[in-house]
């Protein structure tokens, strides 16, 4: 469902953008191909992507923000970005392979904030090839083979993370949260989904280090409203329409949650 104000001023909540690398379902490019074709001042904003991308350093580090986190990147240390998210480059040193797939069914990968991908040594050593060899295929590709490709790429760049095969009620309870948090802001309404009691969702979340379950959920809304934010043409009367609020009421969430004004925070945050 796309919800918009009553004068159209929302984009839909998955925007299309366009994608760093071209049309395709899997494609492998570089950070320099991609800085040459954009310019240096669509690196510098923040963008709501519709794709699911990889940044893999293959020289120099650097560090790249992702939901408003920053992530340190080198050689051994990438980032994934999955659709739906909102980035944007930090500072440069490095080059990089530039991953991008249309995105990964279903939810394991949905948690907000940066997904760090750690390889060793040996295991990008194996990588390389594939990846080479994806460059060189993006001029004229054959759909089974980059089918195949991208596969063994994902499967070898989940062994980097721990967080792509959690299955935790905390874990899938985060996921759920990325899911349906703008229509969906009631305890119940979860732990009925997990299958769980909510006594039982609240003695998770504590477990894991987090907050109690009704702060978890406004802080997906509030960090829902940061990535509409940076899509275009989003004013806050219609941030604020699509996310259920009035408009002076939407002012005083923010403020509450995020310490400042809301004035305040997107004149630091959006342009």
């Amino acid at each position: 469902m796309v919800r918009t104000s009553s004068n159209g001023q929302l984009a839909p909540r998955f925007e299309r953008h366009q994608p760093v690398a071209g049309d395709a379902p899997f494609e492998v490019s570089t950070f320099r191909r991609f800085r040459a074709r954009v310019g240096a001042s669509a690196i510098q904003r923040r963008e709501r992507i519709a794709f699911d991308l990889v940044i893999a350093p293959t020289r120099g580090r650097g560090s790249h923000e992702v939901d408003y986190r920053t992530v340190h990147l080198d050689r051994n240390h990438w980032v994934y970005v999955r659709a739906g998210q909102v980035h944007r480059w930090g500072p440069v040193t490095y080059e990089a392979d530039l991953i991008v797939f249309e995105p990964l069914p279903g939810t394991a990968h949905w948690r907000p904030g940066p997904h760090p991908i750690t390889l060793t040594d040996p295991q990008l050593d194996e990588m390389k090839p594939v990846l080479e060899f994806a460059k060189i295929e993006r001029t004229h590709p054959d759909q089974r083979v980059m089918e195949v490709t991208r596969d063994l790429l994902v499967e070898w760049m989940l062994r980097g993370t721990s967080e792509s095969v959690e299955d935790s009620l905390y874990s899938r309870f985060q996921n759920l949260l990325e899911v349906q948090v703008v229509d969906q802001r009631e305890i119940d309404h979860y732990a009925k989904a997990l299958g769980v009691s909510t006594s039982d969702l609240v003695a998770a979340c504590r477990a894991a280090g987090d907050r109690h379950p009704q702060k978890m959920i406004e802080a997906a809304l509030l960090l829902e409203a940061k990535r509409l934010f940076a899509q275009p043409n989003a004013s806050v009367p219609a941030v604020a329409s699509f996310l259920g609020f009035e408009t002076a009421d939407f002012a005083r969430f923010f403020r509450r949650l995020e310490g400042q004004r809301l004035d305040r925070w997107l004149s630091q945050n959006v342009g």
